[in-house]
This record gives structure tokens, sequence and C-alpha cells, in this order.
């Protein structure tokens, strides 16, 4: 019996999302939202600047416990950046459950590219998941997009976790346009 595609979409606020669990087991899901102009410089600037600050994920997901750094070497290299993050218990209104939790997380930064606004990072540990890459871009020169691509495979049984993280790209996309006064 062959596996079949599986394939979601929904909308957080402003933010639209899609999933898509593929026959060979492999999560890809997407979220974007799109930001009007007006915040200067740029508002596509500024949600990268956001998006870029890889140890500023407090601004994104303001009920994390705590963001740890650490650095690759003492350069001003961002490549090889982890940060490891605990967050909150779930209440019951939250995507996160106690079928669903995430109490900490691990992510290096593997690829940032300033001028195309893009950057990836993968996530070692804490998600119920193998082969965790996620691609943040930014599209557009003053209003723009952020379309935050997330693939992965879930572990055994774990399959709802497509859906959690559709909320939690979803929630940070919409935190950025809280944190800019776009809401």
């Amino acid at each position: 019996m062959t596996k079949k595609t599986i394939k979601k979409s929904g909308q957080v606020g402003a933010t639209q999302f899609e999933t898509k669990i593929k026959s060979d087991g492999t999560a890809i899901v997407r979220a974007w939202r799109d930001y009007r102009a007006g915040v200067a410089p740029t508002t596509a600037q500024r949600v990268w600047e956001i998006a870029s600050d890889f140890g500023g994920a407090k601004t994104i997901f303001p009920l994390l416990l705590s963001v740890y750094i650490t650095y690759p070497d003492a350069s001003t290299t961002k490549l090889g950046t982890a940060r490891y993050m605990t967050f909150p218990p779930p209440d019951l209104g939250s995507p996160l459950s106690p079928k669903n939790p995430l109490f900490f997380g691990i992510e290096k930064l593997i690829e940032i590219d300033e001028q195309a606004r893009r950057l990836t990072y993968i996530s070692p540990l804490g998600m119920p998941v193998q082969n965790y890459q996620s691609v943040m871009q930014v599209t557009g020169e003053d209003a723009c997009r952020l379309t935050w691509t997330s693939t992965f495979v879930p572990d055994a049984g774990q399959e709802g976790f497509v859906d959690v993280l559709a909320q939690i790209l979803a929630s940070g996309a919409n935190q950025i346009a809280t944190a800019l006064g776009l809401t």
C-alpha cells in the first residue's frame, strides 16, 4: 500500500501556511506573511533585521524563557552560531501541549545571505523530528513578504508536530509585525 501525500492549509492572524507530508514521510511546512510599507528605513529592511538576528529569537517568540548563544570562534562570522532555547510548559490554548511538547531547542545557523535576505538554520536537537532545516527569506523593497519554510521527517508517531510547527511559524511571523507596530 502506497502512502499518499497529505496537504493542509490555513491561516493564523494575517499569516498563511501550508503543510505537506510527502509519501516518503518528509514534511514541508511553509508560512508566509505580507507586511505593508512604511517602517523606516524600509519595512523589508526592518523585517530582515528581526528575522536575521539569530540571537534575538525572543522578539519573534516572546514566550521563550531563555536564549543562550554560542559563537563558532572569535571572528565576526555568524555562520555556526548556535542558539539554545527553553520554552515554558504549554498551556491548554497553545499549539504545544503535553502531546506535542517543546521544552527546549537547539538551532544552528548554517547560511546567511544579506543580499538575498535569506538565512538557513538546522535543529539538531529538541524537536520530535529528524533532518530539520528551516529557511527564512524576506522579499520586496519596502512592502515585503517573509516566507519561512521548514523541511524535516517527523519521528514515528509525531506527525501531529507538522501542524504544531505551522502554528509556531505563523505566530512568529505575526509577532514580527507586532514588534514593528504593523498589527
